[in-house]
This record gives C-alpha cells, sequence and structure tokens, in this order.
C-alpha cells in the first residue's frame, strides 16, 4: 500500500503560514508596538503557565514563572510609562509589587522620569 507523498507530488502548508505572506502586513507580530507585544507575553504567561496548577508544583518550575514574570512586568512597566498608559502601568506596578519580584534600576528611572513635567518625553527620547 502506497501513501500519498510516495506517488504524487505535494506540498502542505498551514493555513496561517500561507497567511503569512509579506513583509509588509500590518498584523505581523513583528510590526506590533514593543507595549502591546509585552502585553500579550504577559497575558499568555498568565494563562498558560500561571493556569498550570501541575507545572507550578514543581519548586524549580515555580522560580522560574517567579522569575519570568518579574522581569516581564519590569519591561512592561517601564513600555507603559513611555507609551503614557498611567492606569495600565499602576495596574501592572501593582502585580509586580504583589509578585515579590525586584523593581529593575531601568523600571526605577522611568517610574522617576514619569513623575516630573516632560518626562515621558525624556524617557521617550532615551529608547
Amino acid at each position: 500500500m502506497s501513501t500519498l507523498a510516495e506517488t504524487k507530488s505535494g506540498l502542505f502548508l498551514n493555513w496561517e503560514t500561507t497567511l503569512n505572506r509579506s513583509h509588509e502586513d500590518a498584523v505581523r507580530l513583528t510590526r506590533t508596538p514593543q507595549v502591546v507585544q509585552l502585553r500579550r507575553r504577559d497575558r499568555m504567561v498568565r494563562e498558560v503557565w500561571g493556569a498550570d496548577s501541575e507545572f507550578l508544583a514543581a519548586e524549580e518550575n515555580t522560580e522560574l514563572f517567579r522569575q519570568v514574570v518579574g522581569r516581564l512586568l519590569n519591561a512592561r512597566l517601564t513600555q507603559e510609562l513611555m507609551y503614557g498608559d498611567l492606569m495600565q502601568a499602576r495596574e501592572v506596578l501593582k502585580r509586580l509589587k504583589e509578585s515579590g519580584a525586584p523593581i529593575s534600576p531601568k523600571t526605577h528611572l522611568a517610574r522617576m522620569l514619569s513623575n516630573i513635567p516632560g518626562g515621558i518625553s525624556l524617557l521617550r527620547s532615551l529608547r
């Protein structure tokens, strides 16, 4: 008994791959603002790793999750401040403090600059 692949030439393309046809598509993740990428990554980490009690039951995984969340929240807080979304920044800061992860020096600087007139513009120029 022969299979189709042995008797015919053909190519299987996953649907999403066929839609990824251009380097100029506006919906490409690589063209998405960094703050949006970080929001999506944050949600994915919470909904996948954070919701997996079996994964988090292992002590080394719990520590890994805590480290990843800490780095992610620090990066996200800095980006939220750069984009001037103070409501999102407050929410992320609250979660960062609750996580017990240290606030990075870059994030401290972003917080300080966001509290002075013209600080967000200065912060954006430092990107």
